[in-house]
């Protein structure tokens, strides 16, 4: 059996960003993606997915370790550039 090592990177993130986000994901590289609405509660409260724009997003990559460190750095470089939210 040859058995192939992947990674599943999973990014959580609004909606709005959703166009931006998989272009960035081709752009880098993702052989594919799952997109789906993620609703719930964490440290900046309840959100739900009740608006195409308003709610989150959960972005699931299967991909080589190369790639998703790739995207991950990608992201956090992109998130030090996007202004703090009110109160942070």
């Amino acid at each position: 059996m040859d058995a192939h090592i992947r990674t599943l990177l999973t990014v959580i993130c609004e909606a709005a960003l959703e166009k931006k986000l998989v272009a960035d994901l081709e752009q880098l590289g993702a052989p594919g993606w799952t997109i789906s609405d993620a609703r719930g509660r964490g440290g900046r409260g309840v959100r739900s997915a009740g608006w195409d724009t308003e709610g989150n997003i959960r972005v699931e990559i299967i991909c080589t370790r190369d790639i998703a460190e790739r995207i991950a750095g990608h992201l956090v470089r992109s998130k030090q550039r996007w202004p703090k939210p009110i109160g942070q």
